[in-house]
């Protein structure tokens, strides 16, 4: 994997420090570097210890509702599904009831013939805005709670696996891969009712190769918490902090590693009080070393495992988007999950119970079922 110095910030020597919890962190303008080869405490923790009103979901098994899972976007009272492949965008209520298709496939006015690559739903507006990649018209379509189309928020260049997220103020961020073959790209836009407001550029460091130049795997990410924007991208080692007020963007936290290979890539979140990194070490398998954890207050980092306390102390994933944790089953898929936590030595009477239930009540020929709840403002 590419390596990328981040120019802009101060030498790596000067912010180091080790992430042993006995060790607290000595940072420049809140920019922490962690030393992944001092991480060696594992951690499990409870899902219930950072995230409220966790509920199972499942979602309608109706012909018109079945999807194909690729991601989710969250809302107060929705729940919507960006489809694998290049499937219509799909609303559902918080309990899983289908309400409507968002647009349609196609090539006519409000429709999309690429894969909807990013979406955000503003509960507020009544609005539902989608993004597709690659995307030569550059529009991002918005369209209203009925699923029907309204109207596009034209931009002036090609999208490139664009994200978007809601910010506190109502306003949306978009942010995507800035490809070196593109002569001036924009790295941010900043939308504020239907329209660009503001563009930030990228620091050269964090512009990359396009996919077809070489064999890497390319992608970028963007997350809302507590009322920061944070960025990642693959090709870079570092988690960015964005201001949209003043849309500047800024280095928050970063890893090294002496032992990371070409092969390796740090997958970066962010929770309220603490960052998280998946750290790889192939990315074509996927083999992943572990999850570290970052504690903003105590400056403590260490591995983690995340059980599902809810649902009989099954291993639990550390994703989350835009303050909320979820976990996306297919029924065939989670009575495995179920069946291999029965005979884990640690599963109590208790746990089994909780189990058995779940599976029982779980049809394989159903819809997907999700895990979804609110993290707490305080972890």
């Amino acid at each position: 994997m590419q390596k990328i110095t981040i120019a802009f910030a101060l030498t790596v020597g000067s912010l180091f420090c080790g992430c042993s919890q006995n060790q607290k962190y000595n940072t420049t303008d809140g920019f922490i570097t962690c030393d992944v080869g001092r991480v060696k405490e594992l951690r499990t923790v409870n899902l219930s210890e950072w995230v409220e009103d966790l509920r199972i979901v499942q979602f309608e098994n109706s012909e018109a509702a079945l999807f194909q899972y690729g991601w989710q976007v969250i809302a107060g009272n929705y729940i919507g599904i960006r489809q694998g492949g290049n499937g219509v965008f799909k609303l559902f209520d918080r309990n899983g009831k289908f309400l409507c298709n968002v647009g349609a496939l196609g090539a006519g006015h409000g429709e999309y013939s690429n894969r909807i690559n990013s979406a955000v739903i503003d509960e507020d507006r009544e609005q539902i805005y989608l993004t597709e990649s690659p995307c030569a018209h550059s529009n991002i379509h918005v369209y209203g709670m009925d699923g029907k189309f309204r109207y596009d928020i034209p931009l002036d260049e090609e999208l490139y696996s664009p994200k978007m997220t809601l910010n506190g103020d109502g306003t949306i961020s978009l942010v995507q891969l800035c490809l070196n073959k593109c002569a001036n790209p924009t790295l941010i836009t900043h939308i504020k009712n239907g329209e660009v407001i503001a563009k930030t550029k990228p620091h050269p460091s964090m512009i990359t190769d396009s996919p077809a130049d070489k064999d890497l795997f390319h992608d970028v990410m963007c997350y809302s918490c507590m009322g920061n924007m944070y960025v990642w991208q693959t090709s870079n080692d570092t988690l960015y902090r964005y201001d949209t007020k003043t849309q500047s963007i800024k280095p928050a936290f970063t890893l090294a590693w002496q032992d990371r290979t070409e092969d390796t890539y740090y997958q970066y979140n962010v929770i309220p009080g603490k960052y998280i990194a998946d750290v790889i070490t192939d990315v074509r398998k996927y083999t992943k070393k572990g999850t570290i954890v970052y504690d903003q207050e105590s400056q403590e980092a260490y591995y983690i495992k995340l059980k599902n306390d809810s649902a009989g102390g099954i291993e639990a994933p550390t994703t989350f988007a835009n303050g909320y944790f979820y976990d996306m089953y297919h029924p065939m898929q989670l009575r495995e999950v179920i069946e291999k936590r029965l005979y884990e030595s640690d599963c109590t009477e208790e746990d089994k119970s909780s189990l058995r239930k779940l599976y029982d009540s779980l049809d394989e020929d159903g819809n997907y079922i999700m895990f979804v709840g609110k993290l707490k403002e305080r972890i």
